[in-house]
């Protein structure tokens, strides 16, 4: 209820705010990965190859993050219906652990993830 409320105020807050040119806010974000596709074809030592593996992992969850929202403002707005499927756990888990199992291991840390006993779970997938 607390949640549905606030999301009421946020919105009546900004309500012309949308997504008109929605298409073209992914554009800087291709322009980067453009950008790291050149880096990555040029002959680099294992620590560098290594930060741009990074990179693009982190640029992949901003841009699946940017689609998300995208997606969200156009349900929100009425123009699309959320869909809903059963999807494995592990589609939504294994990019978080191959993000951040790296940089924990770097510091000292171990990373541990197990498949929990449910393997799959009811949730919004990406518009196409």
């Amino acid at each position: 209820m607390a949640v549905t409320a606030g999301r009421s105020a946020l919105m009546a807050a900004f309500p012309a705010f949308n997504f008109p040119t929605s298409s073209a806010i992914p554009q800087p974000l291709q322009s980067v990965f453009l950008f790291l596709s050149v880096l990555a074809a040029s002959p680099r030592d294992d620590r560098a190859r290594q930060a741009l593996g990074r990179m693009e992992l982190a640029l992949t969850g901003m841009k699946d993050m940017m689609d998300g929202l995208l997606d969200v403002a156009r349900i929100d707005a009425g123009g699309r219906d959320p869909k809903i499927e059963t999807v494995p756990l592990g589609v939504v888990i294994e990019p978080i652990v191959a993000a951040y199992e790296p940089l924990a291991r770097a510091k000292g840390l171990d990373w541990h993830w197990h498949a929990p006993t449910f393997r799959s779970a009811r949730m919004a997938v990406p518009l196409a």
